[in-house]
Formats: C-alpha cells, structure tokens, sequence
C-alpha cells in the first residue's frame, strides 16, 4: 500500500512539473500577443490623453485616465508614445506632468499639461520603454519557474533515493 501512495505521489510531482513546462512554453509563445494587447491599451490612453490635453477635443478626461498616462511616465522613466515630440503639436510647448523627472507624482495641472525644462524631459519614448521593461520580465519569470521546476523534481529525485534507501536498510 505505501509503494502505491509514493507512486500516486510522485506520478502527481511529474504532472505538475509537466503542466508547469506547458504554462511556461504557451506563455512564451503568446508572450508577443500579451505585448500588443498591452500596447493597444496604453496607446489608446495616450490619444485620449493627447485629445483632452494637446487637441482639446475632448473637454473632460476623468483623473484616474490623467494620473494613469502620468504615473506610466513617471514610474518608466518615458514620454509620449514613441518619443516626447509626441506632445509638441499644435503650437504646443508643454508635456504632461510624468514626463518630467522632477514631478512628485501628485500635483498636477488640470490641463494635463506643464511647463518642464527641457533637460528634465524623458528622452525614451514609452513604447520602447514598455518593450524592454516587458523582456526584462519575462525573462526573471522565466528563470524563477525553471528554479521552481529543477527545485520540485530535484525534490522528488530525493524522496525516492531517501526511501530506496528505507528500503535497504529494513
């Protein structure tokens, strides 16, 4: 009876370490649609943002939008979709607020927009920032579920020399 449990437990180990590596490759696989479908949304935000700020064709944009293009900015360290000219159309001289290094992160012009020197400004475009951020990522996700992965079956591989060895020994 203890041999069928051991069994029953390491098949089970073997499965989840299996089902782990298909999750694993299908992630890596899909990763490119996760990008785009990431890209499309953060995009969809700028020109909503780019259309109540800089355009204003929109006359309201509600604030959790303004502080969402804002704090993306700000925490990667970017501006605009693909570069901080982004914002500079229509005899416009001013960026929002996150593409500016020395925002605090709170206060804001209603507009959207503010006066930055122009050595404070974000250099990298957002999408890239994004991009690479992304990589970054997907990369350490990776190498944690290999950890986990070796980790578990370095586990199992143990348990049936520990018990080979029970076994021996009686």
């Amino acid at each position: 009876k203890q041999w069928y449990q051991r069994r029953v437990a390491i098949t089970a180990g073997g499965l989840v370490v299996i089902a782990e590596l298909v999750v694993l490759i299908y992630g890596y696989i899909k990763k490119d649609d996760v990008k785009e479908a990431m890209e499309d949304g953060v995009t969809q935000l700028f020109i909503e943002y780019y259309s109540f700020a800089v355009e204003k064709n929109i006359t309201s944009l509600s604030e959790d939008k303004i502080l969402a293009v804002n704090s993306f900015q700000r925490v990667l360290g970017c501006c605009g979709i693909d570069k901080p000219s982004y914002w500079l159309a229509n005899k416009n001289t001013k960026y929002p607020p996150g593409c500016c290094a020395t925002w605090d992160g709170e206060n804001y012009d209603k507009t959207g927009l503010q006066d930055c020197p122009e050595a404070k400004v974000y250099k990298v475009g957002c999408r890239e920032q994004t991009n690479s951020v992304l990589n970054d990522l997907g990369i350490i996700i990776i190498i944690i579920i290999l950890a986990v992965i070796v980790f578990e079956i370095f586990c199992m591989i143990a348990a049936c020399i520990a018990k080979k060895n029970d076994y021996l020994s009686a």
